[in-house]
């Protein structure tokens, strides 16, 4: 039962690693890896603003969105874990 438990939990936290990764891809092309070296230096945390402050500048609003609903599974997915976990 435990061991289910836990690869559950495991299952959802990767999920969250992945939409993390997916925010990278519209920082790197919109303004280039000095962006994503600067979100990097920021803990890792910077790259999700960055990414939406750089599809907010350009105008591109469905992308904006997109990034928007991925934070909030990537936050539903971990909690999610957390709670199965625990």
């Amino acid at each position: 039962m435990m061991i289910e438990k836990i690869k559950e939990a495991s299952g959802m936290l990767l999920g969250g690693v992945i939409f993390i990764a997916i925010l990278f891809i519209p920082v790197l092309f919109i303004w280039g890896g000095l962006a994503v070296f600067i979100g990097l230096f920021l803990a890792g945390v910077g790259v999700v603003p960055i990414a939406m402050l750089a599809t907010l500048f350009k105008g591109l609003w469905g992308p904006f969105g997109i990034l928007i609903g991925l934070t909030v599974l990537t936050f539903g997915t971990r909690i999610f874990a957390v709670s199965l976990s625990g």
